[in-house]
């Protein structure tokens, strides 16, 4: 939708071949739509998206994100009060 409303167009990659390196048969080249789709989308879900847990904060970091005895909750409440129409 923003882009149409930018009136930019849409940038694709697209996989017509893949090629593949595997131990027992040096190079493979893939070109089933099917098989490229499925394989990219392995890569990605290994590759691209980190497996590792995130590192725990320090005791700083986790004083900093302990709630402050100066501010008064609530102070914030009505930030999550629903809008009304009359606004």
């Amino acid at each position: 939708m923003i882009d149409s409303i930018l009136n930019q167009e849409k940038k694709r990659i697209v996989l017509d071949h893949l090629l593949i390196k595997n131990l027992i048969y040096n190079n493979i080249l893939i070109t089933d739509v099917t098989s490229i789709k499925r394989l990219a989308v392995e890569h990605y879900q290994k590759y691209a998206i980190p497996q590792s847990t995130p590192m725990s904060m320090n005791e700083r970091w986790n004083k900093q994100y302990q709630p402050k005895m100066t501010i008064d909750p609530k102070w914030y409440q009505s930030i999550i009060d629903l809008p009304i129409w009359d606004e």
